[in-house]
């Protein structure tokens, strides 16, 4: 069992941000509650959940990645293909991630792992307080008090923002802020999460024809399709870019009847080589249009408020990185909070010791999810042939290094993933590709295969370019 400390958390928020936080400060020894202002932690939004092998080592560290890897199958291979559903390039990249990292990529149903993730939590219906809608945030002389729609109120030391970009933690945060310190918050900020592209998504019984642990995109001018097939299921999904990009505080919420609307435009486009939208659509059990989010704020952290996933940062999810992303910043914050713990040794944490703590979460978590989301946007854009490099390259390029390109690409963003400092499991399948925490940084490290073929890929895609701008004459 661990050491009990003398503090205590308040989570906002039970997606899958705020339910491993739970797990974490469990394991670290940290008192805390989830406020999740539903009566059920399976949120409405969201189809699926992609889990990679950074997310995967850390369910083993929390002792849930068999449980659910139990309900996933292992992927094979992707399918690139044009707008007449021809194929383009074909790699085995699925299979190469879990030779490189040891675990083969999950894709689960999003209500099965919130649900996992809640039922595992110890005395998880006393932890987890449901239809506990937060209403206030207030720092007071000792800690902080969350002010609860039913009058009630819990007090702790800090509260971990988990409740996504129009969640109340990330207004608190942004109203205390600029209380303390006017202008810290700024329009520029606010509206630096900009909404791009649409996309439409929906679940199916599984479809042979199409296969049965296949990755299939099929691009065209401005918008593709996506598609992962299982033996019992189809996850898909259509991306559009937006004529007219929009941010904060602009919110546009569809109904059923608009996703209907949007899927008949598109019901002609391939998914496969012998599949369209419309008829995964026409057979879905779920489905839904969005308007996607990306982007990263400047400020994570404020005295004793710290934002996670979506409340911070948002990302396209044509690979799929969000809930990983949202996994990552807790399991970061929880290494900070464990190490101040154990400092003061059952002691009350002073509050300057309990900013520098979330200021150092803040600066280790910054800079890896601006450049995961700048590498997800760039796949989105390639996959989208949102211009006339970006097609080319998809046609003359990648049947020639898609098979190096893709796997050795992904490994530099997993191989830079964090763990748990303070929980030893033992047992989790080595791959190819070392960890970055789990190596000796040496002079080699800066002449990687992937970093080799990204110079390769991008010489030989200008190459082409340019070859087919004389061609074209332009």
């Amino acid at each position: 069992m661990p050491e009990k400390h003398n503090f205590r958390a308040i989570v906002v928020g039970a997606g899958v941000a705020g339910l491993t936080a739970a797990h974490c400060l469990e394991l670290a020894g940290i008192d805390y509650v989830v406020l999740e202002k539903r009566d059920w932690v399976n949120s409405p939004a969201g189809n699926s959940t992609t889990l990679w092998p950074n997310s995967a080592r850390i369910l083993h560290q929390l002792g849930l990645l068999d449980r659910i890897a139990n309900t996933c199958n292992p992927g094979r291979d992707l399918w690139i293909r044009g707008p007449d559903g021809r194929n383009i390039a074909h790699t085995d990249f699925l299979e190469q991630v879990r030779l490189n990292h040891g675990w083969y990529i999950m894709f689960a149903e999003r209500p099965f792992v919130l649900e996992t993730l809640y039922k595992t939590i110890p005395n998880y219906e006393q932890r987890v307080r449901l239809k506990a809608e937060c209403k206030a945030i207030n720092h007071t002389a000792d800690g902080v008090e969350v002010v609860l729609a039913d009058g009630t109120v819990e007090k702790g030391d800090i509260v971990i923002g988990a409740d996504g970009g129009r969640g109340m933690a990330r207004n608190a945060m942004w109203a205390h802020a600029n209380r303390v310190k006017p202008g810290t918050i700024t329009v520029k900020e606010k509206t630096s999460m900009r909404r791009n592209f649409k996309i439409v998504a929906g679940i199916t019984d599984a479809r042979p024809e199409m296969g049965d642990r296949d990755m299939l995109v099929c691009s065209d001018d401005n918008r593709s399709s996506f598609a992962i097939t299982q033996p019992d299921q189809v996850f898909f999904a259509m991306f559009f870019k937006l004529k007219e990009p929009y941010a904060w505080p602009i919110h546009k919420a569809y109904t059923e009847a608009d996703a209907d609307a949007v899927a008949k435009t598109i019901a002609d486009f391939p998914v496969s080589d012998n599949t369209v939208f419309g008829e995964l659509w026409a057979n879905r059990s779920r489905g839904a249009v969005l308007d996607m989010e990306e982007g990263v704020l400047d400020h994570w952290v404020y005295d004793r408020i710290a934002l996670s996933g979506d409340a911070v940062h948002s990302m396209t999810p044509n690979i799929g990185m969000g809930a990983n992303m949202a996994i990552e910043d807790i399991v970061v914050l929880c290494n900070h909070l464990h190490a101040l713990v154990t400092k003061h040794k059952g002691k009350k944490v002073p509050f300057a010791d309990v900013k520098k703590a979330l200021i150092a979460y803040e600066a280790e978590r910054r800079p890896r999810t601006y450049q995961v989301m700048e590498f997800s946007h760039g796949i989105t854009e390639l996959q989208a042939w949102t211009s006339y490099k970006l097609k080319q390259f998809t046609k003359w390029v990648l049947p020639y290094t898609s098979k190096t390109y893709f796997p050795n690409a992904i490994a530099e963003v997993i191989r830079g993933a964090p763990r748990l400092h303070y929980v030893n499991v033992p047992g989790y399948p080595k791959g190819k590709v070392e960890w970055d925490d789990e190596k000796r940084v040496s002079s080699s490290s800066f002449t990687t295969p992937a970093i080799i073929s990204a110079i390769a890929a991008v010489g030989i895609g200008a190459a082409v370019y340019a070859r087919s701008a004389n061609l074209l004459g332009r």
